[in-house]
């Protein structure tokens, strides 16, 4: 019997073994050295964040994750800039110990080109794999979106002495002129229309195909298609071109662009009180990977020009 006993042991510690090392050959390496900084630990570093951060699948599927961003400072400070192989080992490294699929990362060249020239002013030194690399200064500039708010509490709406708003209109339109006046009873539309009427901005009503609306900085001309005064909730397109109007160069930029989107919608939401979701980092990084704004600057003087005008952002 005891004899017995032992060969049924010995057998099933070799039936232990010989499993273990059958999951072995089926089971990712993650390197855990210095120089490959375990994914796992970054994962929902950032818990913090508002959830809708992660809601489009351009953020939550991609190298614009704010929790994989907290990896690649890690690498960065370890290592050095990444170039677009080094990024590859990063993507893999990740999702070796994703959980589930809405954490993996799927990787896009593209996106890495993007995202390498957050940090240039001049986005052409970004255009090959030899010269172009994801470093600190260009992940400076993604972080700064993530929690990036305006600044309302110098801001307060006159009672008095409000100026005509007709002449602003290049046609009379009493809707136009209803929406005109619900903008400048926010204390931000205000100043965007204030500045409108000094300038002699005009107001132009047109039906425009695929798109609400348009600044002419060469004309000082806002066209916007009657469906955005038809619906309140359309008004934030207005607004988004008055941020443009207030710009007194001809440049424009992704910033620009982002802060057009951003304070449309909260003076939109302020005006009907039924608020639409904001995240300025969703929008930063959807009009980084749009296939046109994307080949703006990322800067320009938008925040002096509105400065100019009162709105602190």
């Amino acid at each position: 019997m005891k004899y017995s006993y032992t060969k049924q042991a010995y057998y099933l510690l070799l039936l232990i073994v010989s499993a273990s090392l059958l999951s072995a050959c089926n089971t990712h390496y993650v390197n855990q050295s210095a120089n490959g900084i375990p994914a796992s630990v970054f994962r929902n570093s950032l818990n913090n964040l508002p959830s809708h951060y992660y809601s489009s699948s351009k953020i939550k599927n991609s190298i614009f994750r704010p929790d994989f961003i907290n990896l690649l400072v890690n690498i960065n400070r370890e290592e050095g800039p990444m170039d677009i192989f080094r990024l590859r080992d990063a993507v893999d490294n990740w999702n070796t110990v994703t959980t589930n699929r809405n954490e993996s990362i799927k990787y896009n060249g593209k996106h890495f080109y993007r995202f390498a020239a957050l940090g240039d002013t001049d986005k052409t030194n970004c255009l090959s794999e030899t010269d172009c690399t994801i470093d600190l200064g260009d992940i400076i500039v993604a972080q700064s979106w993530f929690r990036w708010q305006p600044h309302q509490s110098t801001l307060s709406s006159k009672e008095q002495n409000r100026p005509s708003l007709e002449a602003i209109a290049k046609q009379p339109d009493q809707k136009l002129l209803k929406t005109l006046q619900s903008i400048y009873r926010n204390p931000i539309g205000e100043r965007l229309i204030e500045h409108a009427l000094k300038t002699n901005l005009k107001i132009e009503l047109r039906v425009l195909e695929g798109k609400h609306g348009y600044y002419s900085y060469n004309d000082n001309l806002i066209v916007i298609d009657p469906k955005v005064i038809n619906y309140e909730f359309n008004m934030r397109y207005l607004v988004h071109e008055l941020v443009h109007a207030s710009n007194q160069t001809i440049s424009n930029s992704i910033e620009e662009e982002v802060f057009a989107e951003y304070i449309g919608l909260m003076v939109q939401n302020q005006i009907t009180d039924i608020p639409f979701e904001l995240s300025a980092y969703s929008m930063f990084v959807d009009h980084v990977l749009h296939d046109e704004y994307g080949q703006l600057p990322v800067n320009n003087n938008i925040k002096g020009q509105l400065l100019a005008l009162g709105i602190d952002i």
